[in-house]
């Protein structure tokens, strides 16, 4: 909490702490514009990156891929992406998920990110 005097000048700042109880009924979300695959288009057989920013207040949530060929709609992969600091993801507990996919055949694919935590599940379409 910021203090302001009668001018509106900041005279301090204050820590509340609040405690919540109950369930966690609130899906992690993920937002259209953070979520990348990166390059857009890749030869036969080299690596992607999927990456997707997972906004989530429960510690524990997970993020995965699945990578459908949109030709006929074949689910080709599911990736499990990681925030961990590990391959393709640079900064461990940053909430951006990544993980490297190599496709197998010339094909325009889909990718939905479906993030979770211990309750809900979101999708969402790249």
């Amino acid at each position: 909490m910021r203090i302001f005097s009668e001018n509106d000048e900041l005279i301090g700042r204050e820590t509340l702490e609040i405690d919540v109880e109950g369930p966690d009924t609130t899906p992690p979300r993920i937002s259209g514009s953070d979520v990348d695959v990166r390059p857009g288009f890749v030869q036969q057989g080299n690596e992607t990156t999927i990456s997707a920013f997972v906004t989530e207040g429960h510690p524990q949530v997970s993020a995965e891929a699945t990578v459908t060929r949109r030709s006929d709609g074949q689910e080709v992969g599911t990736v499990q992406l990681v925030d961990d600091g590990s391959g393709a993801d640079q900064q461990a507990g940053d909430r951006r998920f990544t993980r490297t996919f190599a496709p197998s055949a010339e094909s325009k694919y889909r990718v939905d990110i479906s993030a979770t935590d211990d309750r809900v599940t979101l999708v969402r379409t790249a």
